[in-house]
């Protein structure tokens, strides 16, 4: 048989069991339960062309906030980048750099970011000739960027895109290439370019489309 004092006792534990469930908010508030989640950094973009911006999103852990800029690997190394608030703009650099986030308690997290080279901007492409059947692109890219070359996509009726052609970047600001691969007259093509610099390539161009 319980004494009273056991009793008295178990009422209290059943009594403290209670109070948790029915006051859970107050608990968690002192971080009795439910703690906060761990500190996280979430990214806008996993890819960022060199001069842009994306938006970086710090959740978790205790603020304020601070940021650093590390390159992690680099196909060309100029600048990283510059942070301002929760936007990072890309450097001249490019390759893979980390972002690091830490909050006021000194812990830290890293995502990883590749910036790209410039995307090529005022493609165009034109029919210049139906007999032999040949198509005309250009567009323009600026100076001053490790950029090797360009890689001329093409796709037919809705097909997937394929690579028909490259063109040596050469540092000037504007480029041509004749498309004459196989056209037919009576078929319209899709085009984009693309910049390339070692294993990394630019977001696609505008897609255009022409017929011969």
């Amino acid at each position: 048989m319980v004494s009273g004092r056991g009793k008295s006792i178990a009422m209290f534990v059943l009594s403290f069991t209670l109070f948790s469930c029915s006051n859970y908010s107050i608990l968690s508030e002192f971080s009795l339960v439910n703690p906060t989640p761990g500190l996280k950094l979430t990214l806008s973009g996993s890819s960022v062309p060199n001069g842009s911006t994306l938006t970086l999103y710090p959740s978790g852990g205790t603020t304020p906030y601070s940021y650093a800029i590390a390159a992690s690997s680099l196909y060309y190394s100029g600048t990283l980048g510059t942070i301002s608030g929760d936007q990072f703009t890309a450097g001249t650099s490019i390759g893979s750099v980390n972002i690091y986030l830490s909050d006021s308690t000194g812990a830290t997290v890293a995502s990883t970011i590749t910036i790209v080279p410039p995307t090529p901007t005022n493609f165009t492409a034109a029919g210049t000739s139906p007999s032999p059947a040949k198509i005309g692109l250009s567009w323009n890219y600026p100076t001053g960027t490790p950029v090797t070359s360009f890689n001329i996509m093409r796709s037919t009726g809705g097909a997937a895109f394929s690579q028909v052609g490259t063109v040596p970047a050469t540092g000037v600001t504007s480029y041509n290439y004749p498309d004459s691969g196989g056209l037919n007259k009576n078929s319209i093509y899709i085009y984009y370019v693309v910049a390339v610099a070692g294993s990394y390539q630019s977001n696609s161009s505008v897609q255009q489309s022409a017929q011969p």
